[in-house]
């Protein structure tokens, strides 16, 4: 850089010179040339739309309070489609909580999903209640909600 009668600093067109090969740079933000810029820009990309790896999984799971452990996706293909028919037409496609029919209804398992695998499937495990009364019990989602207890009250509001 060149200095003013006044003692000031004045850019030049030259005053950068790139790190790899000290070639003078008119960029003023640059640090490399052209040329060096784009054979090492592949070294410096970062890791965008990329899968991590098995075990970034675990430590971000970790990291998250997790236990790091991948749990198997849940069986919802035609013979959970079949239950729910079969609890909704048993049912009459009426909710046991407010009496509405018809409308937007969930199958809900009264004894959970995961806790107890063997009565997944098992007509008797289900009951037909409507979205709001669905989000009553004390099970939905898998969130443990003290509304009611362990029971389930009648009618939503």
């Amino acid at each position: 850089m060149m200095r003013s009668k006044k003692g000031q600093f004045i850019k030049t067109r030259f005053d950068r010179f790139c790190i790899d090969c000290d070639k003078p740079l008119s960029g003023y933000k640059s640090t490399r040339c052209k040329s060096c810029a784009s054979k090492c820009k592949n070294h410096y990309t970062p890791r965008h739309n990329k899968p991590h790896t098995d075990a970034t999984r675990v430590k971000i799971s970790l990291s998250k309070g997790g236990t790091g452990i991948k749990k198997p996706k849940r069986e919802r293909g035609w013979k959970y489609k079949q239950w729910r028919d079969k609890v909704f037409r048993r049912d009459k496609w009426t909710c046991l909580g407010c009496g509405q029919t018809g409308g937007q209804l969930e199958a809900h398992h009264l004894k959970g999903w995961t806790e107890y695998p063997e009565l997944r499937f098992k007509v008797s495990n289900g009951q037909t209640l409507c979205i709001d009364c669905h989000k009553k019990t004390n099970n939905y989602k898998n969130y443990e909600k003290k509304f009611y207890g362990n029971q389930f009250k009648t009618g939503c509001k």
